[in-house]
Parts: C-alpha cells; sequence; structure tokens
C-alpha cells in the first residue's frame, strides 16, 4: 500500500491506495475541537482517476475547511477602545509671554466589543513653549481610569509661543495601545514700540508709535489698560484711540503720549495689551518701555 501525504495551512491530509477501496481523511483541530472529512472511493473508479486528480481534490478540500473553521478566528473582533476629542476641531489659545495662555479640550474614551478594564492615560512630551496636564480638579485619575461604557478626560494647555502644535496622548490596558494627536493652535500678540527708548524733556510730552501684529491668526478689538501707579515724575500715559480692530495676520498702530513733570527722571513703564473677541479675552499681554528723561 502506497500512502501520499501533504500539509496545507496546518491541515494534515493523507491519500491512501491499496488493494480494494481507497480513501482520503482530512483531520483538523480548531478552537479544541475536532473535525474529519472521509471521501470513499471504488476500486473501479480509483483505477480510471489519476493521482494528481485525487491531490488536486484533497488541496481543494482543505482551502474550503480553512475558510470554513481557519479564517473567522482571524476576523473576530477583539475588545478595544476608541477616542475622540472635542471639540473636534482645532484647540486655539493664546500664547502670552512669561505666563502662559489657557485653553482645554476634552477626551472621550469609549469601550469597544465588550471591553474591560483598567486605562492608563499619559501625555507624550508637549512641544517646547507648551505646557499640557490633566485637569487636576476631575474625580478620575489619569493613571488608572476604570473603564465603564464611556469616560471623558479633561487637557488643560497653557502656551507662551505663537504656532501649530500637535499634542499626542497615549492610552494603554496591558499589551493595548491606542494614541490620539490633537491639534493645537497658539495665537499672539506682538508689539513694538517706535522710538525705544523714547527721549522726552522734563516738564514737556513726547509721542510713540505702538504697532499691534497679529501672530498665527490672531484677530479681535484690542483695548488698553491704563497703567494705575505710572512712575514717578510721569502723568497717566494716553493712548490714541484706546480700542483698535486687529485684522488677522495683519497690523495696527496707535499713539502712545508721556507727559512728565520738572521732577522726572529718566526710567521703564509696563503697559497692558489685552486683545478680545466678542467680549472675550484671548489674548493678554505686557510690555515695558523705555524712556529717556533730559
Amino acid at each position: 500500500m502506497s500512502r501520499h501525504c501533504t500539509t496545507v495551512v496546518g491541515i494534515k491530509l493523507s491519500l491512501r491506495v491499496g488493494p480494494g477501496s481507497a480513501r482520503t481523511i482530512l483531520d483538523r483541530t480548531v478552537s479544541g475541537r475536532a473535525f474529519r472529512l472521509s471521501f470513499a472511493i471504488g476500486p473501479t473508479l480509483l483505477r480510471k482517476l489519476p493521482l494528481w486528480f485525487l491531490i488536486v481534490s484533497i488541496l481543494t478540500t482543505a482551502s474550503i475547511t480553512s475558510v470554513v473553521f481557519v479564517l473567522p478566528n482571524f476576523l473576530h473582533a477583539k475588545p478595544d477602545i476608541a477616542l475622540t476629542s472635542f471639540p473636534s476641531s482645532p484647540t486655539t489659545l493664546a500664547a502670552e509671554p512669561g505666563r502662559g495662555g489657557v485653553a482645554s479640550f476634552t477626551l472621550n474614551v469609549r469601550t469597544v466589543n465588550n471591553f474591560t478594564g483598567i486605562v492608563s492615560a499619559r501625555i507624550v512630551g508637549p512641544p517646547l513653549g507648551m505646557s499640557a496636564y490633566f485637569d487636576g480638579s476631575q474625580a478620575l485619575n489619569p493613571d488608572a481610569i476604570p473603564m465603564g461604557h464611556s469616560e471623558n478626560v479633561t487637557v488643560d494647555l497653557t502656551a507662551s509661543v505663537s504656532g501649530n502644535f500637535t499634542l499626542t496622548i497615549d492610552f494603554t490596558s496591558g499589551t493595548l495601545i491606542r494614541s490620539i494627536s490633537v491639534p493645537i493652535i497658539s495665537q499672539g500678540l506682538g508689539v513694538d514700540f517706535n522710538p525705544s527708548p523714547l527721549t522726552i524733556s522734563k516738564g514737556s510730552s513726547a509721542n510713540t508709535v505702538v504697532t499691534l501684529q497679529s501672530q498665527n491668526g490672531l484677530s479681535g478689538n484690542v483695548t488698553i489698560d491704563t497703567i494705575p501707579n505710572p512712575p514717578p515724575g510721569v502723568s497717566p500715559m494716553a493712548f490714541s484711540p484706546k480700542v483698535v480692530m486687529l485684522p488677522r495676520g495683519g497690523t495696527v498702530q496707535m499713539t502712545l503720549t508721556i507727559q512728565t513733570f520738572s521732577s522726572a527722571s529718566s526710567g521703564s513703564a509696563t503697559q497692558y495689551f489685552a486683545s478680545e473677541i466678542y467680549g472675550s479675552v484671548i489674548a493678554y499681554r505686557s510690555d515695558s518701555f523705555n524712556y529717556v528723561v533730559q
């Protein structure tokens, strides 16, 4: 009796040819269960069939069996988590040199395919000039988030420079790792004094031109806060106009007038600028300029 064996996709096929009837046997174990397909070929038919035909029949049967019993194991969806950021548009904040503007966004963590377990969240190193941290007022601990059907995590941001950034947050649970990248737009307000320093005589007044520049798309009304305590010998400074409209990507100018008394001496003063849209302050900046009294 002769015997021919071949293996396809982990399925062992055996063809036995000998006296009497011949058989082909297909054995396969899937998920702990054994499957066997047997075919009986009479001796008359066996003599008429070429060996290659029998082997092709076995391979065809193996392929069909693989699709029926093996493929579903690969296509079966595993427990997972899905991540979504709110708002869906890029998060915008104002860059404030020295202290940083503040903004926040929310991340929704949702279970998929009956996921259960503890999820940990980690902010991947934020870009230079930006700080990011999980909202400390939340009851959830980002290091160990017990997953129900859905949980929210808030991320707070500060920025001291303007520009476009991407912030990445990793969520892990065992060997499961999922990440989400959130676009951040940091806008700023540039301020320039000309001339600087400003030369002024005692008991007289002088003007300096203040140029405000939109950085990374900042726009809106810019208002001026009067210095509550001007330097000794200097009267409260006057701006004209007091409110200007800063166009997106553009510049706008105003005039600053300084009046001195006979007791004035050279020094510097800090002026505060606030940019707002629809009454909501989105950029706040303080800048110092120098003046020389002769």
